[in-house]
């Protein structure tokens, strides 16, 4: 489990140097060793959570939503 500040990284088409989108989950499990860095997290996590707030809640179930379905995080 990793919390934030922790980046995590996707790609469609694996390349992680430069990923298509960069996101900061509050917390992060990540199942698979081979997909941590020191630079984060290069792939879908097992389970994201995002603590909402007023501020980013919008953004959260929109924006960041989508991307973690896109993307394939299991939940």
């Amino acid at each position: 489990m990793f919390v934030a500040p922790f980046d995590v990284f996707f790609s469609e088409s694996g390349e992680y140097e430069s990923p298509d989108h960069i996101a900061q989950p509050d917390l992060s499990v990540v199942c698979s060793k081979e997909i941590i860095s020191k630079s984060g997290c290069h792939g879908a996590p097992a389970i994201v959570i995002e603590v909402l707030s007023p501020s980013t809640a919008l953004k959260d179930f929109n924006e960041k939503f989508n991307l973690y379905q896109k993307y394939k995080v299991q939940e």
